[in-house]
């Protein structure tokens, strides 16, 4: 099932590809917080799901669940895999290969886009090592990992609906261009493929193993 839904929200991702070609600037600068100030609450709210120190509470919860036998341990070994290439892969790209490409409230300083009085919208805005979104690429690992407890589909599609919600605020809140979040997601995805293959050799090393001895 956690197959399925993978593949469903990979083939989506790749849908968004051909407006990646676009102005580098274009959706950032026509979808923000400056323009739509009304949903400023909304969207700092959703942001939030994206936060890497949201990977911490699950970590001990899925920790705690498995010492009790309640989910098997391979369960919290697989988000304890995938929750450090998350962080490992945002750290690597954002701050050694990507170190300092602008963000857009540098990137739009002098375009009249940013109106002078930005700092009443109560919004920190971050000017460096944009791509890529982290915000984003945690959410994706999050979300997508939190999908095999759900089995019906109403439930999926909200989770859905809140993951590209969470990529779109990075956009709105003027932090990410449209690049930055999608490379997120890509991020996210990847993440939760590789911890899930690391736990599938890793037990068939040990079955080897075992036949072995």
């Amino acid at each position: 099932m956690i197959l399925n839904d993978l593949q469903r929200f990979t083939f989506l991702i790749f849908l968004c590809f051909p407006f990646i070609f676009l102005d580098y600037g274009f959706f950032v600068s026509k979808y923000n917080l400056f323009n739509y100030p009304e949903f400023i609450n909304f969207f700092r709210l959703i942001t939030n799901i994206g936060d890497g120190i949201l990977l911490l509470p699950f970590l001990a919860l899925f920790f705690i669940l498995s010492k009790f036998g309640v989910i098997k341990r391979k369960v919290f070994v697989e988000y304890f895999c995938g929750s450090l290439i998350t962080i490992f892969l945002v750290l690597v790209i954002k701050n050694l290969i990507f170190d300092g490409l602008p963000r857009p409230f540098l990137y739009f300083q002098n375009s009249g886009i940013i109106p002078s009085n930005y700092d009443s919208y109560g919004i920190t805005f971050y000017k460096l090592n944009s791509f890529p979104s982290g915000h984003t690429s945690t959410a994706t690992f999050l979300l997508l990992f939190l999908l095999r407890f759900v089995r019906k589909r109403f439930y999926k599609n909200i989770i859905f609906l809140l993951l590209v919600l969470v990529g779109f605020s990075r956009i709105f809140l003027f932090q990410h261009f449209f690049v930055d979040v999608v490379t997120g997601f890509c991020i996210g995805i990847l993440s939760i493929s590789l911890s899930n293959l690391i736990l599938i050799n890793s037990y068939k090393i040990k079955n080897k193993l075992k036949v072995t001895w």
